[in-house]
């Protein structure tokens, strides 16, 4: 995507195969089964969590990247 000129960010547990594979912007996602989501938290608590993986990926989004990059 970003070849074609579109700016993306991949949200993942595993930043290192991100990174390692060249992705330009990788953000940190919080589990495995669940990079956006923490099952057992309230769901308050829940939205919190996800609004600031996104916002984090949304922030990275918005830089302009000369090599791989890494929000956690």
């Amino acid at each position: 995507m970003e070849r074609s000129g579109f700016p993306a960010v991949l949200i993942c547990t595993l930043t290192t195969v991100g990174l390692s594979q060249g992705v330009p912007r990788v953000a940190a996602g919080l589990g495995i089964p669940h990079p956006l989501g923490k099952p057992g938290v309230s769901l308050t608590e829940e939205r919190r969590l996800r609004e600031e993986r996104v916002r984090k990926a949304l922030e990275l989004l918005c830089t302009e990247v000369h090599r791989p990059m890494l929000a956690e």
